[in-house]
């Protein structure tokens, strides 16, 4: 009874290690390249190196010993169902793929124009005769990037308290932006920036907000927020600041300058007057001014003596009411 047991538990475990070791084998077939020992092994990778969402992008097969074997078709294919897209340079559907032939030194080269999200995260199959290589093509933040195409709800605000705020939105990006802000090349993130970001599908959307205000000595400066996406760097506030320290007032420089031109322009004709009398005649000159002077000077004491002369007036007139003599 024991032997008949431990037959039957001998043949059930060797049942499951065949089971297993024909699936070993038949995914080795369908996923991996077929290796000929004379041929070496075919396989192809992403040339385009960060491939950029929108632009061109090139995958490299790359096919041994293919002087000696020149004879056999080569093709692309895409999709788990594997579907050809080109044969031997000749492309299904052009306006998407093309592909170069390098014969001298054995090099495939599939063109995806206008790289999409529906040419990652799926299987790219390069077959030369018999020889496969057959896996997908993942996205990851390393190899891919999605620029912003423009900065949605850009906003940026000074007031008159040196207060900076803004407001910046990235949408649609790829991998998630890395930002920073600098007030003279001095690193303020901590303290002046939130970054707020949501994954939408494979891309995020990022809105930015700032809020500084500058408390130092220095009346100007450079506020600067840059968010690197991927290789790329973009610039999504540049302002320069005119602040007020130490309870002084910040005046508008223009303003000054201009009044100041115009008190300039307005002064010379009484000058050159001046200048042409005293060439002319010293003693005109005098006689002018002080003629000028006293005639002031008179206009005044008169006013003065006017004055005194209404309030006797006034005070005579209270005293004859009230009997006072």
């Amino acid at each position: 009874m024991y032997l008949l047991v431990n037959n039957t538990l001998d043949e059930s475990d060797n049942l499951r290690k065949m089971t297993i070791s024909m699936l070993l084998l038949l995914y080795a077939l369908v996923y991996y390249p077929v290796i000929s020992k004379s041929d070496g092994i075919l396989s192809w990778k992403l040339e385009t190196v960060p491939a950029v969402f929108g632009e061109d992008v090139q995958l490299a097969c790359f096919i041994p010993n293919y002087a000696s074997r020149a004879n056999m078709n080569r093709r692309w294919s895409i999709g788990r169902k594997i579907h050809g897209i080109t044969l031997n340079g000749v492309s299904r559907y052009p306006n998407k793929y093309s592909e170069h032939m390098d014969e001298k030194n054995g090099v495939s080269t599939l063109r995806i124009h206008n790289f999409s999200l529906y040419d990652v995260n799926t299987i790219y199959e390069c077959a030369y005769g018999f020889s496969i290589d057959r896996k997908f093509l993942n996205l990851s933040k390393i190899k891919f990037e999605n620029h912003p195409i423009r900065l949605l709800n850009a906003t940026v605000e000074n007031d008159k308290k040196c207060t900076c705020r803004g407001n910046v939105t990235l949408e649609n990006v790829f991998p998630q932006p890395d930002c920073k802000s600098t007030f003279n090349l001095m690193d303020i993130t901590l303290s002046s920036l939130h970054v707020k970001t949501e994954q939408q599908g494979l891309f995020f959307t990022s809105e930015i907000m700032l809020i500084y205000t500058h408390r130092g000595d220095v009346e100007t400066g450079k506020l600067i927020v840059v968010c690197e996406i991927g290789s790329k760097r973009f610039v999504v506030v540049n302002e320069t600041l005119f602040c007020v320290s130490n309870g002084r007032t910040n005046l508008d420089i223009k303003r000054i300058a201009g009044i100041t031109s115009v008190c300039v322009l307005m002064s010379i004709p009484m000058l050159c007057l001046i200048y042409v009398f005293s060439m002319k005649d010293k003693k005109k000159l005098k006689a002018w001014v002080y003629k000028f002077y006293l005639k002031k000077k008179l206009q005044g004491s008169e006013h003065s003596l006017q004055q005194y002369q209404k309030a006797n007036e006034e005070m005579a007139l209270q005293n004859d009411k009230e009997g006072v003599t």
